[in-house]
Formats: structure tokens, C-alpha cells, sequence
């Protein structure tokens, strides 16, 4: 989505994986899971606004279709009337 979004996905998989690494060289199990956490809680809102940006896109692309189509319907409505009265 917005550029706060895509860097707080990176900030926590980058700070997820330095985590990891951390803990496995002082030998501390529970940073290094401390730090998959954070890498999959960034992977995690990477592919929720992922399916939003393409959910919103469509939606965008429906709403477009959708008011051409009435607008053609309407002008030929009108031109249907235009033939009955002229």
C-alpha cells in the first residue's frame, strides 16, 4: 500500500533476520526465535497489502466498468427517446 506500510514490512524482516543471526552466533534460542517471529509478522503485512493493493485494483477496475456501462446505457436510452419524439 503506502510507502509506511512497505517499510515497516522491511524494517521487521530485516530486523527479524539480523535477530537470528544474533542469536544463533551468542547461542540464544530464544532471540533467534524472537527473530522468525519478526521476519514472518513483516512477511505477514507484506502479503495482507499484497491481496489489498490487488483487491483494490479490481475493485477500482468493477467501479470504472460499471459507471461506463450506465453511461452508455443512459445514452441510449436518451437516443431511444430522441427517436420516439423526433
Amino acid at each position: 500500500m503506502g510507502i509506511k506500510d512497505r517499510f515497516e514490512e522491511m524494517k521487521d524482516k530485516f530486523e527479524g533476520k539480523l535477530k537470528q543471526g544474533y542469536g544463533k552466533a551468542t547461542d540464544q534460542p530464544d532471540i533467534t526465535a524472537e527473530g522468525k517471529l519478526d521476519e514472518a509478522k513483516g512477511k505477514a503485512h507484506e502479503f495482507v497489502d499484497d491481496v489489498k493493493e490487488k483487491f483494490g485494483k479490481d475493485r477500482d477496475n468493477v467501479t470504472e466498468n460499471a459507471t461506463e456501462n450506465v453511461e452508455d446505457i443512459k445514452e441510449e436510452e436518451d437516443e431511444k427517446d430522441l427517436k420516439k419524439t423526433g
